[in-house]
């Protein structure tokens, strides 16, 4: 049976809205949106040849990634400052009970607010910019690229323990999602031009070893009630559009520009095009060291006159006296 070499799993977290007695019924819908998703990893993953039904853990990396909660306070409907709504939408999407003002129109409206909130925040859209996307999914990325070269190489060299954590699981947030497409080029393709991920949304990236040769492929699952997800390798930029498989050279380079091992670097400004654009100095930065050093060594004169002044004013008061 052919089975990937390696499988990495990136799903945004159902979310829980604290709205009293609607928390369960949010809840509840949040469980069966997860179990749909554990039902198809089950269905695809969970067997022998894969991944171990035991769940043996030395198979397993589960990584937890928190992102902070995104704060739309100053980007909300007019005259709706007090307004939550992020929660508003989920619980209108749930079929919960909204207040009467926020009608089709205002659940629209509220969604392409979230969307531009979340555009600012993971420089995509409108802002579109690598240099902002690297903090938020630069070295998350770059551990994708470089786990995937390093798997690639393992089973192509016969080395020992490549299936080790062979099976990678990320939780992650729509704002992470939304950068980790972009980078990809996968965000207008998969979602449309404003639209935000969905809650439960999924991206699986696939290594393969075909014909002796290291391949991936990538699958988007867009919606919460979806089961199978969408193969979207095609689309991902540098791949060949009309294959289902990306060769590993051309997939783990197709993002330099979006990548960091030093997400430090991208957050302290200590990065050589930061620190270029800081030091650069231009005719009318020069004119104002210019006129500082002038008058500085004004400065510099003007008090050994005045300090040579005072000596010699006491010096000429005690020969009169």
């Amino acid at each position: 049976m052919r089975v990937p070499i390696s499988v990495l799993f990136l799903v945004i977290i159902s979310p829980v809205v604290w709205s009293q007695s609607k928390l369960l019924s949010v809840h509840v819908e949040g469980v069966e949106q997860a179990t749909l998703v554990g039902q198809f990893l089950k269905d695809k993953y969970l067997h022998p040849h894969f991944i171990d039904p035991r769940l043996i853990p030395s198979e397993w990396d589960v990584s937890e990634r928190a992102l902070r909660r995104a704060a739309e306070k100053s980007v909300l409907l007019k005259g709706r400052a007090e307004a939550n709504l992020p929660a508003l939408v989920l619980e209108k999407e749930a079929g919960l009970a909204v207040p009467s003002w926020f009608n089709e129109d205002a659940y629209k409206e509220a969604k392409e607010v979230v969307y531009s909130a979340l555009s600012v925040m993971s420089s995509v859209g409108d802002y579109y910019s690598p240099r902002g996307i690297r903090p938020k999914s630069g070295l998350l990325l770059h551990k994708i690229l470089q786990d995937i070269k390093s798997r690639a190489d393992c089973y192509q060299n016969n080395q020992a323990n490549c299936g080790e954590k062979r099976f990678q699981v990320y939780s992650t947030h729509d704002l992470l999602i939304l950068s980790l497409l972009e980078s990809l080029g996968l965000r207008t393709s998969v979602l449309g031009e404003n639209t935000a991920p969905e809650f439960m949304a999924t991206l699986i990236i696939e290594t393969w070893i075909m014909e002796g040769k290291p391949s991936v492929k990538v699958f988007y699952r867009k919606y919460p009630r979806d089961y199978a997800p969408q193969e979207v390798t095609s689309l991902v930029r540098n791949c060949p559009w009309d294959k289902d498989v990306c060769p590993v050279e051309l997939f783990t380079s197709c993002c330099s520009e979006f990548t960091t091992s030093d997400a430090k670097a991208e957050c302290y400004g200590t990065s050589p095009e930061i620190s270029t654009h800081n030091w650069e100095m231009n005719p009318l930065a020069w004119i104002f060291v210019a006129v500082s050093v002038v008058l500085l060594l004004f400065s510099i004169i003007l008090v050994y006159l005045v300090i040579r002044f005072k000596n010699r004013s006491k010096f000429t008061m005690k020969v009169d006296h």
